[in-house]
């Protein structure tokens, strides 16, 4: 059995101090906020103004199309950004996935 004869690691933690974790906490990435379905609700009312990227939206539907799928997430999210450049992915996806309910997809 070679695996009987593998050397194995013993991995201990150490107790870390409240001092320590403080620094620690000061020292790592801040996370950024996603916005709230209400806060991106005036994006959403002006995505949803735009005939044409509804037309894509409700073309690509049951399609089975992932590539369609995908062009729909990347135009509404640049949509979403030439309104308010701040809008990141996540809340791109957010935004789409409110505007499906608008249309009778995704109950709450």
């Amino acid at each position: 059995m070679a695996d009987e004869t593998k050397p194995r690691a013993i991995v201990q933690g150490r107790r870390v101090g409240a001092e320590s974790k403080k620094a620690a906490r000061a020292f790592a990435p801040q996370k950024k906020r996603v916005r709230t379905r209400e806060q991106l609700k005036d994006i959403v009312d002006q995505v949803a103004a735009n005939e044409p990227l509804i037309d894509l939206i409700r073309s690509s539907l049951g399609s089975g199309n992932a590539a369609l799928g995908f062009q729909v997430m990347e135009e509404v999210a640049k949509f979403a950004q030439s309104v308010d450049p701040t809008i990141n992915n996540s809340e791109g996806t957010r935004i789409v996935v409110a505007i499906l309910q608008r249309l009778g997809h995704f109950k709450d």
